[in-house]
């Protein structure tokens, strides 16, 4: 059995299409010279091993069309994993452990059609992972994981949901808890309580936008790429938006720009111009007509609250020390002169 497997080996396989280490021990792949050993591998098979990584430097394949690592314990899913891996077709990733994956994990696999991802350790995942179109057009596979039917997975619910009709496809969410809704499909889940609100991760850059409560609004897409204008649509906090679709105040022009009618409170939120490979994204905040904007941090809330409380008891202090002085200096007085 392999235990770990060095692309140096196969540095003369130039002309090699198909690699297949399946059923070993291997939980080290040393990748130094991918792109010299195997320029012409189009199928590589590395699943029922030991791999607690996705090894580094797939993207270095410039011919991989199918990657299989299934069955092997890769915990979680980074940035740069598939990075560059823009010929991959098929990836599969099922019966690992996986419980994380990045929001920008999948954004280079511009051909991928099929993504499995079943019998994992998923709790809950953000739409931010799929929100491309290229990823959105592929088969996805998410069935047997753990998934929590609680409001975590409510976002998912409105991407899967609010899709436009050449999107729309089984994801094959079940619900394992709470229990009262284990066994249940996600889409059959009854929750009415939207729009819901989808978290800014630390590390993307979100524009920050205030808008004028009742004061049309454009938020640019600007994206383009070398055969002219992509096929855009956008993620907002009433749904997803294209131009097969409509949402009440919404508008999307020609140039994929989008148009905030007569916003109030129930638009604030992210939205996302969504194509191939690239997105813009926009926290919008709205204002009052008096200049201030409805929404106010609770840390904020909280540094008003200790200032007022300060500001009080700074008070009590000086009463309570010019009452104590007042009485030190009348018995001063009278220790003086008791008559």
């Amino acid at each position: 059995m392999i235990s770990s497997l060095h692309i140096q080996v196969f540095h003369k396989f130039f002309s090699l299409e198909t690699l297949n280490v399946s059923n070993n021990y291997i939980s080290v792949v040393l990748e130094q010279k991918w792109e010299t050993a195997l320029p012409s591998l189009r199928t590589f098979w590395i699943d029922r091993n030991r791999l607690t990584l996705v090894p580094k430097g797939l993207g270095r394949l410039p011919s991989l069309q199918t990657l299989n690592l299934s069955a092997n314990s890769i915990v979680r899913i980074q940035r740069d994993d598939f990075a560059n891996c823009t010929q991959l077709h098929n990836l599969d990733l099922g019966n690992n452990r996986i419980y994380k994956i990045d929001a920008d994990a999948f954004r280079d696999l511009r051909n991928l059609q099929i993504l499995r991802l079943s019998n994992n350790a998923l709790v809950s995942i953000t739409p931010l992972v799929f929100l491309y179109g290229h990823i959105l057009r592929a088969d996805i596979d998410l069935s047997y994981n753990r998934w929590s039917c609680d409001s975590r997975i409510l976002p998912l619910k409105q991407l899967l949901t609010s899709l436009p009709m050449g999107m729309k496809k089984d994801w094959n969410i079940t619900c394992n808890t709470p229990l009262s809704r284990a066994g249940i499909h996600l889409l059959s889940i009854d929750e009415s309580n939207g729009p819901w609100e989808l978290p800014v991760h630390g590390y993307m850059y979100a524009r920050r936008i205030i808008v004028k409560r009742l004061e049309n609004r454009y938020l640019p897409c600007n994206i383009t790429d070398t055969t002219g204008l992509n096929e855009a649509f956008w993620w907002t906090p009433q749904g997803i938006l294209s131009r097969e679709s409509s949402i009440t105040n919404y508008y999307i022009d020609a140039m994929n720009n989008l148009m905030l009618i007569d916003p109030n409170y129930t638009h604030e939120g992210l939205y996302i111009c969504i194509a191939d490979m690239k997105r813009i994204v926009y926290q919008v905040h709205i204002q009052t007509n008096a200049g201030k904007t409805l929404i106010r941090r609770p840390r904020d809330t909280q540094l008003l609250n200790a200032r007022i409380r300060t500001d009080e008891d700074f008070a009590r202090a000086v009463v309570l020390s010019v009452v104590i002085s007042f009485i030190c200096a009348f018995y001063w007085v009278y220790s003086l002169d008791p008559s």
